[in-house]
């Protein structure tokens, strides 16, 4: 890209920032979980969607195709 100048470009932070939790009132095993999607016990078609917060909206598509996946498997 010989039009960009390499002395303008500067160092930045982005991305996603994960919320981890270990041993929670609903997690499960022993790995951390960042989200938890799951259809609710007792309530079927009801499903929790917990601890989403600013990278929420970075998964939103992947989190939409897992709660498809939990309600019309």
């Amino acid at each position: 890209m010989p039009a960009v100048d390499p002395s303008l470009i500067e160092l930045d932070y982005c991305g996603i920032r994960p919320k981890l939790g270990r041993g929670g009132a609903v997690n499960v095993g022993k790995g951390f979980q960042d989200f938890i999607i799951q259809e609710e016990e007792g309530f079927p078609g009801f499903v929790n969607l917990l601890g989403i917060e600013s990278p929420g909206l970075t998964s939103s598509l992947a989190i939409g195709d897992m709660v498809d996946g939990i309600l019309y498997k």
